[in-house]
């Protein structure tokens, strides 16, 4: 039966999961070969895992995906969600991604909402939108898809499903991403567990301290003039022990009976003008304050732009006196790879809800950080410390290495850009191809680029099969020695 069939066969008022990919035999032998024991793991815990369950710091990577046509918010006409990235290559876009970095996960979940009402709206249901059968096949770890119910839990609401549907799986870790935000780097996975464990240390060896981790923190006390209560921006990872101690104190200690969406909609119930949705992500900080897990951001070590249904924003080069280089990013909206401009908020808060100074750089620009570094006045070295509180350490690798970082060769641009990069150009697709260190335009039609593209899909998984990429530093021995 394929995946068509399987998801009409769903049914409409419960849970449905399905199953993708198992962890066959002939990519759980590449995967071994890939993570041999001979890496290095920069935390002093193996980070070894099985492709099942098993490994104490074995990591699920948990994606919510929009299945829906049109913007996800309140955005204005000419406003551009997904940018030039056609609605139904996406999801199929954030696999591959996760196909062509060398990692170590040990599982994809794949979380749906569903709304019946929405056919009935411009919000469509996008055509072939979850066809992604082809790219889940060429995944070395096991895929499930879940279709909820509904479409009342927001991205925070279903991250929490996940984690419930998976707590007694075995997981030490979770990576929670959006489908429009894909991981960069090679081995960001254990990127993200080296940059947990120095932000909230191992209390229980390699399962990590209960903090969350992520891009990029706003609100008060963080801005103390913002009108939000703190809360996270870009993806995320968090332990599994973290997220059992905030589901304790929601059932155990304050005895909630609803769900945890609905316990995020209770503790914003002030902010009565915003969205129900814009209340999901509000009340998830409120509720991490609540159940007092620490939250940080990676600020200190990467960059975290983010996409405004206009254009690439960022603002987190001020709040760490530009020490961090523009391009260093550890996970970006799917725009930045089309993108060739981006507006830098000069006074280290988000320049969309705020006023400040502006400036609207390109990225290939030999000092991106150049306009903003000139303008006046320039945050207080009290203001950057107070900001430092909420990221890593100074004496973390990746803030210590931060100066000397140099575009990587392994990397999602360098190994799949011409595949990521989508331009409007006359009626046709422009991609835009990474080669030799040089950009090469090369434009085709509509009509070839899905052939093109399953062309290179192809390539992509034969390569995966016969043997760890190949590519010269993709390996893990290419990983830092740890603190």
């Amino acid at each position: 039966m394929n995946l068509g069939s399987r998801l009409a066969a769903c049914p409409i008022h419960d849970p449905c999961l399905i199953e993708l990919q198992a962890a066959n035999e002939t990519f759980a032998r590449m995967r071994k070969r890939c993570t041999s024991p001979s890496s290095r793991n920069h935390g002093g815990d193996a980070l070894q895992i099985s492709p099942s369950h098993g490994g104490d710091a074995a990591v699920l990577y948990v994606v919510l995906s929009n299945p829906f046509s049109g913007d996800r918010c309140c955005y204005g006409m000419g406003s551009r969600a997904r940018g030039e990235v056609p609605e139904d290559r996406l999801l199929k876009l954030h696999l591959e991604v996760l196909a062509a970095l060398p990692s170590r996960l040990a599982g994809l979940r794949i979380v749906v909402p569903r709304d019946p009402h929405r056919n009935q709206t411009r919000q469509h249901q996008i055509a072939g939108y979850l066809d992604v059968e082809q790219q889940a096949a060429a995944l070395p770890f096991p895929v499930w898809m879940e279709l909820l119910p509904n479409n009342s839990l927001g991205s925070y609401g279903m991250f929490l499903h996940a984690y419930q549907a998976t707590r007694n799986d075995g997981y030490g870790f979770y990576i929670f991403s959006e489908d429009d935000y894909i991981p960069v780097p090679a081995h960001f996975d254990s990127t993200l567990i080296r940059l947990h464990r120095a932000a909230f240390g191992s209390p229980r060896g390699s399962r990590g301290g209960d903090g969350i981790l992520t891009g990029v923190l706003q609100g008060r006390p963080i801005e103390p003039l913002s009108p939000f209560d703190i809360h996270l921006e870009s993806s995320c990872i968090v332990s599994a022990q973290g997220l059992s101690r905030l589901v304790t104190h929601v059932y155990e200690t304050v005895r909630w009976n609803g769900s945890l969406a609905d316990r995020m909609q209770h503790l914003t119930k002030a902010f009565v003008r915003m969205t129900y949705f814009g209340r999901i992500q509000l009340g998830f900080g409120l509720l991490l304050l609540e159940a007092g897990i620490p939250m940080r951001d990676w600020t200190a070590a990467f960059r975290a732009p983010y996409w405004n249904h206009f254009t690439l924003v960022d603002w987190t080069g001020p709040i760490h006196n530009y020490a961090v280089p523009p391009e260093r990013v550890l996970f970006v909206p799917i725009e930045w790879f089309s993108e060739q401009r981006v507006k830098h908020c000069c006074a280290g808060v988000d320049c969309d809800t705020r006023r400040s100074d502006v400036c609207r750089v390109g990225r290939q620009d030999a000092d991106p950080d150049r306009c903003c570094r000139s303008r006046q006045p320039r945050l207080s070295n009290a203001d950057i410390a107070a900001r430092h509180s909420w990221s890593l350490p100074n004496t973390s690798w990746d803030v210590r290495q931060r100066a000397s970082w140099r575009p990587s060769s392994c990397d999602a641009h360098a190994l799949l850009g011409s595949r990521l990069s989508f331009h409007k150009s006359h009626g046709a697709h422009l991609l835009s191809a990474t080669h030799g260190g040089a950009r090469v335009s090369t434009s085709t039609t509509t009509n070839l680029v899905p052939a093109l593209l399953g062309v290179a899909f192809a390539a992509l998984a034969l390569a995966r099969i016969t043997g760890c990429w190949g590519v010269p530093g993709c390996d893990d021995d290419m990983c830092p020695d740890g603190d």
